[in-house]
Order: C-alpha cells, then sequence, then structure tokens
C-alpha cells in the first residue's frame, strides 16, 4: 500500500501521514523533514538545499526525485510508503509513479488536503519555527503559497484522472479529517473503494484554484514583462493576443520578427537568411539581437509578451541581460500546459484552402461541404506541418528544447503553469487571474 497526502503549506499533511504510517505499518517518507535535518546537520543536501528553503521554493526535480529514489531503494522491503507531501511538481509526481513502477508497486490512492490560502498564511504565521537556519518571513511564506498555486493544477489534475483520489477539507477538525482519510485507505485495502466522477473531481479543483489566493485588492490591468510558453498547437497566438489587449502591452512574436527582417532586407534579416538559406539554425545571438531592437521600441518598454523567445536558457540569460540595459527584468511566465494528444487533435484536423489561406478544423470548425473552404469551393489540404508524424516529431523536439526553460525560470520562481487543455473562456479566465497576481507581485515588490 502506498499512499501520498498532498497539499497547501500548513493544512496537516504531516500530521495525517504520520497517523496513516502508524495505523497501515507504512514508512512514511518526508522530503521537507529530510531538507530540514540535513540544514540543520550540515550535510552536502542541507547545503544545495538551503538557499531554496530561505526563499520558500521548491528544490529542483532532480535532487527531489534522487533523494527519493534513494529512500525507497534503501527500504526495498517495507510494506509501503506514505508519501508526506510529496509530490509537488508533475515531474516529481511522473518520476515517483515511474519509480514504484519498476520495484513492482503502484501508488494506490491520494489524499489532497484542501486548505484556503488565507489560511494557509494564517497558520504558517502563527507557526512556531523550530528551524533558526531557514528565516521565516511574511515574503517567504507568501512564495511558499504562491509557488504552490504554480505548481498545483497539473499534479492534482493528474492524480484526479488517473489514481483514486480524494478531497478532505482540511478545515474541518483533526477527528472528521482522520475518519475520512482512515475509510478511504480502509476501502482501497479492500478493493472496493469507488472514485467520484473526473467531471466532479475537476470541478472541486477548479473551485480550489480560483479561490487559492491571499486577499487583497487587485487592479484589473498594469503594466507587465511577460513570456508566454507552450508546445505547438496549445493556443499561444489566441491567448497572447488576448492578453495584448487586456494589458495593453504588445506581442512580441519571433516567427513575426524574422519575417518582418527578411522582407525589409535589414542586415539582421540579411544575415538570418544566410544561415536560413543552408538549412541551419539562426544562431542565438542574432534572434536576441532582433528581440533587443523590438523590446527598444517606445511601445514595449512599459510591458510586452514574448511569444517564442526564449528557446534555449542560453536565449533566456540574453534576454536577462537585455531588460537589464534599460533597468527593466520579467515579471512572468505563463507556460501553457497542453497533453501531446490534445495538440495533436488540434493540428492533425486542420484543413487549409491554398486559393484564399482560409483554415478550417474538421471538429472545431467545420466547412459547409466537407473538404470544400466555403469562399470559393477549393478543394481544402493537409498542410505538411500538420501531418500527425510531423507534429509528434515537433513535439518531441519542443519538450526536449524547453523543458530546460521552464525548469529554469521555475527555479527563478517566474513560471506560472495553466492547464490549456479548456475551452478558450476558462483559459483566459485563468490567465486572467494569473495576470492579476502578478501585477499585485510586482506593486508589493515597488513599494518595499
Amino acid at each position: 500500500m502506498n499512499i501520498a497526502i498532498i497539499g497547501p503549506n500548513c493544512a496537516g499533511k504531516t500530521t495525517c501521514a504520520k497517523k496513516i504510517a502508524k495505523k497501515f505499518g507504512l514508512l512514511r517518507f518526508s522530503l521537507g523533514q529530510m531538507i530540514k535535518d540535513s540544514i540543520r546537520n550540515h550535510t552536502f543536501l542541507g547545503l544545495i538545499t538551503l538557499p531554496y528553503a530561505q526563499r520558500g521554493n521548491f528544490v529542483l526535480d532532480e535532487i527531489a526525485n534522487a533523494t527519493l529514489e534513494d529512500f525507497i531503494y534503501s527500504n526495498s522491503n517495507t510494506p509501503g510508503f506514505v508519501f508526506d507531501n510529496f509530490p509537488c511538481t508533475l515531474y516529481q509526481a511522473i518520476f515517483m509513479i515511474d519509480l514504484l513502477k519498476k520495484k513492482g508497486k503502484n501508488l494506490d490512492g491520494v489524499v489532497f488536503m484542501n486548505l484556503p490560502a488565507n489560511l494557509s498564511y494564517g497558520r504558517a504565521l502563527a507557526r512556531t519555527s523550530t528551524d533558526e537556519q531557514i528565516e521565516k518571513t511574511t515574503e517567504s511564506i507568501t512564495d511558499r503559497i504562491n509557488n504552490y498555486r504554480n505548481s498545483a493544477e497539473s499534479v492534482l489534475r493528474l492524480f484526479a484522472h488517473s489514481i483514486p483520489f480524494l478531497v478532505v477539507d482540511a478545515q474541518q477538525s483533526e477527528e472528521v479529517v482522520d475518519a475520512q482519510v482512515d475509510k478511504f485507505i480502509k476501502s482501497l485495502k479492500n478493493k472496493n473503494y469507488t472514485s467520484s466522477s473526473s467531471e466532479i473531481l475537476d470541478k472541486e479543483i477548479d473551485l480550489f484554484l480560483a479561490s487559492y489566493k491571499i486577499n487583497q485588492n487587485i487592479p484589473e490591468s498594469h503594466p507587465l514583462n511577460l513570456i508566454i510558453m507552450g508546445p505547438p498547437g496549445c493556443g499561444k497566438g489566441t491567448h497572447s493576443a488576448f492578453l495584448s489587449e487586456y494589458l495593453s502591452i504588445p506581442t512580441i512574436s519571433t516567427g513575426n520578427l524574422f519575417r518582418d527582417h527578411l522582407k525589409g532586407k535589414t542586415p539582421l534579416g540579411t544575415l538570418a537568411g544566410a544561415f536560413m538559406n543552408q538549412g541551419k539554425l539562426v544562431p542565438d545571438d542574432v534572434t536576441a539581437a532582433m528581440v533587443k531592437n523590438r523590446l527598444n521600441d517606445n511601445d514595449a518598454m512599459h510591458g510586452f509578451i514574448l511569444d517564442g523567445f526564449p528557446r534555449t536558457v542560453p536565449q533566456a540569460n540574453s534576454l536577462d541581460n537585455i531588460l537589464a540595459t534599460s533597468s527593466r527584468s520579467l515579471d512572468g511566465v505563463i507556460y501553457l500546459n497542453v497533453p501531446d494528444e490534445e495538440i495533436i487533435v488540434r493540428t492533425s484536423g486542420r484543413r487549409f484552402c491554398p486559393h484564399c489561406q482560409r483554415t478550417y478544423h474538421i471538429v472545431y470548425n467545420k466547412p459547409q461541404k466537407d473538404g470544400y473552404c466555403d469562399a470559393d469551393g477549393e478543394a481544402l489540404i493537409i498542410r505538411a506541418d500538420d501531418k500527425e508524424e510531423t507534429v509528434r516529431e515537433r513535439l518531441m523536439a519542443y519538450r526536449k528544447q524547453t523543458l530546460p526553460v521552464i525548469e529554469h525560470y521555475r527555479q527563478r520562481n517566474l513560471l506560472r503553469e495553466i492547464s490549456g487543455n479548456d475551452e478558450v473562456a476558462i483559459v483566459r479566465e485563468r490567465m486572467t487571474n494569473c495576470c492579476k497576481e502578478l501585477v499585485l507581485s510586482k506593486l508589493a515588490s515597488n513599494n518595499k
């Protein structure tokens, strides 16, 4: 039997995990406790994780996963584990599931301790710190709350759709919580657990995410310096256009920059074209120079949305240098996460009119006559870039190239991960709420 207890800061996860471990004979894995002990004892793990703990950030996934792997392999004969506040990120969740499978085990159930952000903040502020090496400040508590909100959605939805999943209201008394968790685990052991439908669980997750914020007056809009990231076909263009209008800042697409420079036969366009004509990638410094020129235009000096840059960690470092020269910095990186299979449905279903350039979709935007353009009656075609095998190759290349950039910004507490696997209006609302949170954070920082 292997159970994970997850949830916001101070939701009662450790208290619950300790009771489960004792009652059901499981071994408790607490990455947080291991890190605290390591910091106290000045071990190597403590030295490399102390900066993250002080900032209220998650430790690197690689560190967390390596610690988990060592713990499981060192205790391979145990009858089962209870994972206390683990996993914290999607990559940790996937790693844990795969690791258990390698050992012939499964993650049998997940308990989500649901607690509003204001209560999480209040409990954390009131809690007496026993770890002198980790300074507790209002900023670090707020950062910890925001970090959880940024990473929670993907983890919650993964478990809600794949593993027996119990949502517990952590505002209830300890006795009520214990009874619900106890009943859940016993039903798993007896193999008679009946899960709520994924639709019901998704609604509960939506309600949690919508309300998980520290209540303050949030301005509707404010100049922000943003990056929007996501796999090809995730809807970046649609959503960045909306955000551009909502925040009154320009969207800067590297694809458009290349086209404009090539069309205008600028020196940078000529240089980029020389590489492209040889089938080579345009060097990072050439792309960065185009971005720098555009970011220094008047309309971008008070806010922008970057689409398509940076694609690599060196490009991310170049962007920092570009912004530093004009005393600017990034406010946030919005990552639209959409499953590969959904991307394939979206892209492989596209149909294109070679005559008038109109685009259709066999599911979302059907032509009046199947296979023919409404405007001129031309037979619709599938572009080479939209073929399934091409899309899969592009997705593989994207994941390989971009995951380091995502992790780079996650560790800097700039990443805001949003599920883009919903109707446009729902995703738009998530992005709006995300921008409001970023505005709050920026105003608070400016007022220090």
